[in-house]
């Protein structure tokens, strides 16, 4: 199964079950249709399966930005 492609830096969705959260595309991880995910202000990523993921269509209509330790 092919799954969807991302870029570093590109917003996506993350669902957990009922659950989805917003997370950063940090790198490619090292198994194919995996990827190293920002979900929080710190620098640890997780590895995450792209099936899990989803891209945000219309992101060119808003600003989304981490946040820093330092800015919370």
């Amino acid at each position: 199964m092919e799954y969807q492609t991302y870029k570093p830096n590109e917003i996506v969705l993350y669902q957990n079950g009922d659950r989805f959260e917003l997370g950063v595309v940090k790198r490619l991880a090292y198994k194919p249709d995996q990827y190293f995910i920002w979900y929080h202000t710190g620098d640890t990523a997780a590895c995450t399966h792209a099936r899990n993921l989803h891209k945000i269509t219309n992101s060119y209509a808003f600003e989304i930005r981490r946040k820093n330790w330092e800015e919370i």
